[in-house]
């Protein structure tokens, strides 16, 4: 008997041992992962000690310029974020004697930032301090990015390229969203209007004409890509550019805005005789240039929305820019017409205040042209419906706005920082730079554009860009 229970309790603790041993070699395991764990760190630990400060600050810099390029077409704020982000970085990374030996020697960086300077020395001779310091806030931009993007250390072309490609990837984006939203609301409440002009970019929160603007240069973007590798890259590839860039073309007409439309329309046929006729094939030229315009104007005869657009171009009365006072409401303006009116009360203000040479002051120039509104009975609004009606509205034209805020030294500084750039693109073949030049060039006309950050960001960043990166590693042969 004594034998039997000394057995049942050898095979009772037989379970427990195995237990214990299976408890061991998970143990063993997880030990075993650890030390794996442990290795692998200090492998990357030792990477990054061996990688210098400078080359993280300038891997920093290289994805805040990504993020910038891709969050441009989207919201305000976090395109803001980061490009403080970005400046933040630049001044951890140091080296403050270096980097303004860098820039006193640039001269392009000093013309572009000298642009800034002008409404800073404007604040001098405004009223309106407060207003002066909101417009200062807003064009920021135009003295940070040539400052930072000159006094960094020069990007490899592959890089520049990407950020491009970021960039046109991030419009298309926007463009299927506003697309899809658009489609939706059409669908389900048949409401026609959420195809075209600002309900159609609406859904990003981005104004119709900045974002034509913006997918004009992806075009541009996407054709230098195509001309550049066509020989390399595969047939499916090129019939997939072709299609984003007639999507693109496609979603420019919805959004309807004459410049930037009338801008793409000469732009396209100039490109293609250019092309056709340095290729000594001026017939192709011709029938490419027949077929896409006629595309282009089968199009446009199928968007009622967009026609309408164009209609007080056809139709334009400049009587009711002669007149004096107007009757509020009851007055309706054009787009053309209302521009008219603007400029020439801007003219008028500059006239009244002897203000041509420095302008009227940084933070003065609203506060004339809304007092001009009333002045003239210009509809300013209803308290009641809260419609501030035209009061806020700029003159819609970058040049008269320069000249009015900063007078004639302002109006030629921008003048030069826009043609000396061209005349040097130019010069070296950078075609790419030349025509983000003429585009936003030929944009300012009929909007302010260095008023809003959306203007303001996508000229400051991509001009200096192409400044200071893309023309200095055509000079150095850097890729």
């Amino acid at each position: 008997m004594g034998t039997s229970k000394n057995s049942n309790d050898s095979q009772k603790k037989m379970p427990q041992r195995h237990e214990v041993t299976k408890i061991h070699e998970e143990i063993f395991v997880i030990l075993g992962v650890l030390v794996s764990w442990w290795q692998k760190i200090q492998v990357i630990t030792g990477t990054l000690m061996k990688t210098d400060r400078a080359t993280i600050h300038q891997t920093i810099s290289y994805v805040c310029l990504l993020l910038i390029a891709i969050t441009l077409p989207f919201a305000v704020s976090l395109n803001s974020y980061i490009i403080n982000i970005f400046a933040l970085n630049w001044l951890i990374e140091g080296n403050f004697s270096k980097k303004f030996r860098i820039l006193i020697k640039n001269k392009t960086a000093l013309l572009f930032m000298s642009f800034y300077v002008l409404y800073i020395i404007g604040l001098s001779y405004t009223s309106n301090m407060a207003e002066g310091m909101f417009v200062l806030e807003k064009k920021l931009s135009l003295f940070v990015f040539p400052f930072l993007l000159s006094t960094t250390v020069r990007l490899k072309k592959v890089r520049l390229e990407n950020i491009l490609k970021v960039f046109v990837l991030a419009c298309i984006t926007g463009a299927i969203i506003c697309t899809v939203k658009a489609a939706y609301q059409y669908f389900v409440n048949g409401d026609s209007e959420q195809l075209y002009y600002h309900q159609l970019s609406s859904a990003i929160n981005i104004h119709a004409v900045y974002f034509s603007c913006y997918l004009s240069f992806s075009i541009f973007i996407l054709v230098y890509f195509l001309l550049k590798k066509w020989d390399t890259i595969r047939n499916i590839t090129k019939i997939s550019l072709l299609f984003l860039i007639a999507f693109i073309t496609v979603f420019i007409l919805l959004l309807a805005s004459k410049t930037i439309i009338i801008t793409l329309f000469l732009f396209a046929n100039l490109f293609v005789i250019l092309l056709y006729y340095s290729k000594n094939k001026i017939r192709a030229g011709l029938v490419i240039i027949f077929s896409i315009n006629l595309a282009l104007a089968i199009l446009f005869m199928n968007m009622p929305n967009t026609k309408e657009r164009f209609k007080d171009v056809m139709n334009l009365e400049l009587k009711v820019i002669k007149e004096d006072k107007y009757k509020s409401w009851q007055t309706q303006f054009t787009g053309i017409t209302m521009r008219l009116v603007f400029w020439k009360y801007s003219f008028e203000i500059l006239n009244e205040n002897n203000a041509w040479l420095c302008g009227i002051g940084t933070g003065d120039g609203q506060m004339h042209l809304d007092n001009s509104y009333y002045e003239h009975n210009i509809y300013t609004g209803n308290i009641y419906l809260g419609c501030r009606g035209y009061l806020g509205y700029n003159p819609h034209n970058q040049y008269i706005q320069t000249l009015l805020y900063i007078g004639l030294l302002g109006f030629i500084c921008l003048l030069i920082c826009l043609i000396y750039p061209m005349i040097t693109s130019f010069k070296q073949k950078t075609y790419l730079y030349l025509a983000f030049l003429i585009l936003f060039a030929i944009f300012s006309f009929t909007e302010s554009t260095l008023e809003t950050h959306k203007g303001t960001v996508f000229y400051a960043f991509f001009n200096s860009l192409f400044a200071f990166h893309y023309l200095c590693n055509l000079k150095t042969g850097s890729t």
